[in-house]
């Protein structure tokens, strides 16, 4: 008799693993192109709210927590 899985096949072997260097780094990424299209198109209020929840995404993750590491 099969065991029963109860939270499905597991994804551990091909697990891609963001450290929050690389978030920093795809956010202020986005935040770039973002401002160079609302630039392009300054009447898009969609694009600005969305340059605002992404830069106070870069700002949380910036902020120091009490479970980091120090950085070496």
């Amino acid at each position: 008799m099969e065991s029963e899985r109860y939270l499905g096949e597991s994804d551990w072997d091909d697990l891609d693993l963001l450290t929050t260097d690389e978030a920093t780094y795809r956010l202020d990424e986005d935040i770039n192109a973002l401002r160079a299209e609302i630039d392009a198109q300054p009447d898009d209020d969609a694009a600005r709210v969305r340059l605002e929840l992404l830069i106070d995404a870069r700002e949380r993750l910036s902020t120091r927590r009490k479970f980091d590491f120090p950085k070496a």
